[in-house]
C-alpha cells in the first residue's frame, strides 16, 4: 500500500516506539474511554449490512490497543462489522470457521484482517503463514500491525519486498500513539476500503 494513499507503512530506518513509552503516551486517551471495557476472546461485532460493508478481523493481545481502535471506529463512524480476537490460536479457528465460529452469520468471513505480530501462543507472522496455504483462506486480505520488535521480527524473517510477494500482505501498519493518530488511522482504512470494494 502506498503509504501517501492509505495507511502509513513502517520504514526500514525508522526508529520504532517501545511498548513502554506507548503505553504512556496512552494514559491520557484511555482516561477518556475509561467507562469502555477491553473484550474478551468473544469477538465484538459492530453490525452492518455485510453485502455492503464486509466484516474486518482485529487480531491484537493489547486491551489499550483494542479499546483506541473501537473509539476511533466509533469516532469515524465506519459502518464494517468490527470482529476483535485477542491471540493467535482463536483467530485461526474463527478463520477456519471451527467452534465456537462455524456460524457465518455470527461470525461472517472478514474481507480484511488487521494482524498483530505479536500474540500470545500462535504468533502474527505464524498465523499469516497458515492461513495462506489453505485455500478458504488463502486470498484473504491482510495488514500486519506492530508497535516496535515486530518490525525487527519481520526484517528477521524477510525482507519486506519478499513478504508482499510470498505472503500476500496488503499493508503493514505502525500502531498509533495518540488517540487523534488512531482516527486517521481509521480514516485512511475507510479509504482503503472504499477503493478496494470498487475493484472487485
Amino acid at each position: 500500500m502506498n503509504p501517501r494513499s492509505g495507511p502509513r507503512l513502517m520504514q526500514p530506518n525508522e526508529t520504532p516506539r517501545g511498548r513502554k513509552d506507548r503505553e504512556e503516551s496512552h494514559a491520557e486517551e484511555l482516561s477518556a474511554l475509561s467507562g469502555k471495557t477491553a473484550p474478551d476472546r468473544t469477538p465484538t461485532r459492530y453490525p452492518a449490512d455485510p453485502t455492503r460493508y464486509p466484516a474486518v478481523l482485529y487480531v491484537d493481545d493489547d486491551p489499550n490497543d483494542v479499546r483506541l481502535l473501537h473509539a476511533a471506529w466509533t469516532t469515524v463512524g465506519l459502518r464494517n462489522p468490527l470482529q476483535v480476537l485477542t491471540d493467535g490460536e482463536a483467530a485461526l479457528r474463527y478463520l477456519f470457521g471451527d467452534a465456537p465460529y462455524a456460524n457465518r452469520a455470527d461470525h461472517p468471513m472478514p474481507y480484511l484482517m488487521l494482524l498483530d505480530l505479536e500474540l500470545p501462543n500462535i504468533s502474527g507472522m505464524e498465523v499469516l503463514k497458515r492461513i495462506r496455504i489453505e485455500p478458504s483462506t488463502r486470498m484473504l486480505r491482510v495488514m500486519l500491525l506492530s508497535a516496535s520488535s515486530g518490525w525487527l521480527e519481520l526484517e528477521a524473517a524477510h525482507t519486506w519486498h519478499v513478504l508482499r510477494q510470498t505472503l500476500r500482505i496488503d499493508g503493514f501498519l505502525v500502531k498509533p500513539a495518540t488517540f487523534h493518530e488512531w482516527v486517521e488511522m481509521v480514516e485512511s482504512l475507510q479509504g482503503w476500503l472504499k477503493r478496494s470494494a470498487q475493484t472487485q
